[in-house]
């Protein structure tokens, strides 16, 4: 079945670096709405397809797990659920994964970044 045509684009540059419900809405869409968000890594660019060991050893917490939006849904209301269905999802052509120093359940046991 093909998706249909976005409503609305959320592009990367429209993300902030906090859940924080005073962030004001960069859109407000009606319930139905296909919205579509272009989002960046969790590093938030700091590490690409050349990156090294190296960048990963110095990445900038501060600039990680940026989140897209927030969008508002119209006639939505506090307490109540929104319903989101996932249409369609398509990766960058390259991803990554580290092992990074003081961060995450096995960092103990992996000091090193990796």
């Amino acid at each position: 079945m093909p998706v249909p045509t976005p409503d609305i684009r959320i592009g990367r540059d429209q993300n902030h670096l906090a859940w924080d419900p005073a962030i004001p809405p960069v859109a407000s869409v009606p319930s139905g709405s296909v919205i579509e968000l272009d989002c960046l890594d969790a590093s938030f660019g700091q590490l690409t397809a050349e990156s090294t060991t190296a960048d990963i050893a110095t990445l900038d917490f501060a600039r990680v797990d940026q989140v897209n939006g927030p969008v508002a849904v119209e006639g939505a209301e506090p307490g109540g659920t929104l319903q989101i269905e996932l249409l369609e999802f398509q990766p960058a052509g390259w991803g990554w994964t580290a092992s990074i120093p003081g961060f995450g359940l096995l960092a103990d046991e992996f000091p090193d970044p990796f």
